[in-house]
């Protein structure tokens, strides 16, 4: 458990990558609750060490019963995110819902007895930490809290020598088999795109060249510059070699949507250096004015999409996101999560009460 799952955790996944690393650990599970808000962390910080990362979660049913799910392939990872989402929903802002007939299936599969820390934090030392978060969370000073903090320090990440005076060996080869079966990694996820913004008549690339072609005639109404149609070549070229083109039509067609109900949009950040959003009016700056190079918007040496930032009037973004929803249907679109953080001046106030003051 990270310091992701708030309040409860007290190290950060980096944190916890590194002390399992440093402790010849052949993998590590990173499972907040209810949540896989840790595992992007984790894993980045896992392959810089060359540690096996496994991602999971902890979850507490309503039936009063705490699990561990883990996960094993690429289908048990959607599967997880999918009960998470839905557990969410089920429930108000920072709670969650799971009930037992979420997850029998899955139990008849049970697993043996396997040895397993609880850990909620990579140090001992960050014992006193996890008190006054703990204090916070149950909103009483640690004096207070009694046994409902832990009991001692060693909910952490513990060397191996004392791992296997602890454990018989039976259980740490269980927990070995475990982790073996756990081949799943965040490198296999791929962006899948919509297929539906392409007209039956068309493929992606040829309907995207059409739409830049035609958005190229009314951006320059006497007539394309020979510069600008050498670039919007260049571009098109590249979106085709790296695959991008449903990406780029799925902006279109959200843009596109926009603007017919008058709803005001614009395109921001490093896609105003790509002549193809210009001429697909997801940009309204034409690149030639400024100058701007068009490899800080797309290039072959990042391995990811390029980021298209558009803005819709506040008053009006309602609007846009059910759109999305009705088009794309809801199990294929979703806000932005976001993770709660501590500012300054509240992290003081609410350790002070902690503490007792």
């Amino acid at each position: 458990m990270t310091h992701y799952s708030f309040l409860r955790g007290a190290s950060a996944p980096e944190e916890l990558v590194g002390r399992a690393a440093n402790s010849g650990y052949h993998a590590l599970a990173i499972t907040d609750e209810c949540s896989l808000a840790g595992v992007v962390k984790a894993h980045v910080a896992a392959k810089e060490r060359g540690l096996k990362l496994i991602v999971g979660s902890e979850l507490t049913l309503t039936e009063g019963v705490r699990l561990v799910a883990l996960v094993p392939s690429r289908e048990a990872y959607g599967e997880l995110s999918g009960l998470i989402s839905r557990a969410r929903r089920r429930s108000g802002k920072g709670e969650y819902r799971v009930h037992l007939r979420d997850v029998i299936f899955h139990l008849k599969r049970c697993l043996p007895m396997v040895a397993c820390g609880e850990v909620q934090m990579h140090s001992a030392k960050r014992k006193a930490l996890h008190d006054v978060l703990t204090a916070i969370r149950l909103q009483t000073p640690v004096q207070q809290l009694g046994h409902r903090r832990l009991i001692n320090s060693q909910q952490h990440l513990r060397t191996l020598d004392t791992l296997h005076s602890l454990y018989p060996e039976t259980l740490i080869g269980e927990t070995r088999h475990i982790a073996d079966r756990c081949q799943f990694s965040l490198d296999e996820l791929r962006y899948e795109y919509p297929e539906e913004v392409v007209p039956s008549h068309h493929t992606a690339n040829s309907y995207l060249r059409q739409e830049v072609a035609a958005g190229a005639r009314l951006r320059w109404p006497d007539g394309v510059p020979e510069a600008i149609q050498t670039r919007i070549h260049q571009e098109l070229d590249l979106i085709t070699e790296l695959s991008y083109e449903y990406y780029f039509l799925t902006v279109y067609d959200i843009v596109q949507f926009a603007k017919s109900r008058h709803i005001l949009c614009q395109g921001r950040g490093s896609a105003a250096n790509s002549v193809v959003c210009y001429c697909l009016h997801i940009t309204e700056v034409s690149p030639e004015q400024v100058s701007l190079l068009f490899e800080r918007f797309i290039s072959r040496e990042r391995d990811e999409p390029p980021d298209i930032d558009v803005d819709f009037e506040h008053e009006r973004r309602e609007e846009v996101i059910q759109y999305i929803y009705e088009k794309y249907s809801r199990r294929r679109a979703a806000l932005a999560a976001t993770v709660i953080t501590y500012r300054s001046r509240s992290a003081v106030r609410d350790v002070g009460k902690a503490m007792g003051f």
